[in-house]
């Protein structure tokens, strides 16, 4: 080719590209125009922003598109969504974003970095927004952050790619605070390092069949802080921590899935709390926690019911155990636990109370578990008021021990009963009753039944 031939097709080629940003601009226009009408707006294609799109009351923007900040426009976020509107079927793509403030949280405003903004004010919250059939990747604060908001849907969402550096405990996938009645529904979240589903300060919040995959261990793919009725149902975790809930009240985590979880549900200083029907497979730690902690309400009326938990490893974690009990201050026992209609297999120990000076444990029921294939301990740690009935223990292996080790850290005020419970294959004492803080005060042996393995 020579050269003015070569030259005139890059000409060509130049003028094209010129024309096509030259409609792209305008195609972005329009729409925006279009939405200012509150109409329903189809848009296709990449559209790259140099301003946050707000998306006014009642306007519903519709896909398949593609949104990310133009280059060097540096954006907070791409997309905020007023009163009544949808953001449906767009991929939003985090590349490019402002990275999030490192001392961020959500008393100091909005964060940096995030796909999705729907924020009110106390007085006048962000009333029926909804976000469906939405994929983010690549964002560097989160995918959604909504606060004072009422009556908001997430549905059908996916989100992958959240390894960027965040804020360390202020920052989730999709997270709502101070919020009434949000819903979460049909979404997923792959190779993230936060927390996923987040719930602050929320009322009548529902995640329901929402999956988290290849999260970390140390944030919770489900959370739910300081909030009130809040239900986690159907859905799981696969290679991150399940769920975790922190001073709140009248929650629900009911059959859920957690795969190598290294913990499956986290109860923590929480009250009237069910965990009903759930499977937990291969967790490295404990399958389920009752806890509390220092300085908060400690946690009561828990009810852990009907689950599943089961590990094929033999190399779990020291001490773990299917279901544990973590008091971790004096003033604060974790009390009024109910554990019944679970089936535990191949931990350690099956249900334990995690022991330390002054810890305490009262008022638990143990009723009618399947605990088989243990290793060392059916039942065990301090615990002052128990009782066990109608359970199956099986004890395997050559570190067997005892079907319950268990002695009281208050004798005065103690007291066990043992009723009607099978005991398979313990190789030490079938069962050892009190310890160096003394015996029980009262004790109930009736109706037990034991198997000691054959010499």
């Amino acid at each position: 080719m020579s050269v003015r031939r070569l030259s005139a097709a890059l000409l060509l080629a130049a003028a094209t590209a010129a024309a096509g940003s030259a409609a792209r601009a305008a195609s972005v226009s329009e729409w925006v125009e279009r939405l200012a009408a509150s109409t329903t707006v189809d848009v296709r294609g990449e559209q790259l922003l140099t301003a946050p799109l707000v998306i006014p009351p009642h306007a519903r923007l519709r896909g398949p598109a593609v949104f990310r900040a133009a280059p060097q426009a540096r954006l907070d976020h791409l997309v905020e969504l007023r009163e009544g509107a949808t953001l449906d079927g767009i991929e939003l793509d985090g590349t490019g974003l402002a990275e999030p403030l490192a001392n961020w949280t959500e008393q100091t405003g909005v964060p940096r970095g995030v796909g999705v903004l729907i924020v009110g004010t106390t007085g006048e919250p962000v009333r029926g927004a909804r976000v469906l059939r939405c994929r983010f990747t690549n964002f560097p604060g989160g995918g959604i952050f909504a606060r004072h908001t009422v009556d908001v849907l997430l549905d059908g969402l996916q989100a992958e790619h959240m390894q960027r550096a965040a804020p360390q405990e202020t920052c989730a996938v999709f997270a709502f605070y101070d919020s009434r009645t949000p819903q979460i529904i049909g979404c997923s979240i792959v190779d993230y390092r936060w927390k996923g589903f987040y719930f602050k300060y929320c009322t009548g919040a529902l995640a329901r069949d929402t999956f988290a995959v290849d999260g970390p261990a140390d944030h919770a793919s489900h959370y739910a802080r300081f909030s009130e009725d809040v239900t986690f149902r159907g859905g799981g975790a696969t290679n991150g921590f399940g769920v975790k809930t922190f001073g709140s009240t009248r929650v629900r985590v009911e059959g859920m899935a957690f795969l190598r979880a290294p913990t499956g549900v986290f109860i923590d200083a929480t009250s009237d709390a069910d965990i009903v029907r759930n499977r937990i497979t291969d967790s490295a730690r404990q399958g389920v926690i009752v806890g509390s902690e220092e300085g908060y309400p400690p946690s009561r009326a828990v009810r852990v019911r009907e689950n599943t938990i089961v590990t094929t490893h033999d190399d779990a974690t020291p001490n773990s155990s299917g279901i544990q009990l973590v008091a971790l201050e004096t003033h604060h026992p974790v009390a009024d636990v109910e554990i019944s209609h679970n089936e535990i297999s191949g931990y350690l120990w099956g249900i334990s109370f995690l022991p330390g000076g002054g810890l305490r444990y009262y008022d638990v029921r143990i009723e009618d578990n399947r605990l088989e294939a243990l290793r060392q301990y059916g039942v065990v740690g301090p615990v002052d008021r128990l009782v066990l009935r109608h359970n199956r223990i099986e004890l395997e292996g050559p570190l067997a021990q005892n079907f319950v080790a268990v002695w009281p850290t208050t004798p005065a005020e103690s007291a066990i009963e043992l009723t009607a419970n099978i005991w398979l294959g313990a190789r030490d004492f079938g069962l050892k009753l009190g310890g160096a803080d003394g015996e029980f005060s009262r004790v109930i042996l009736e109706d037990n039944r034991y198997a000691l393995p054959r010499p």
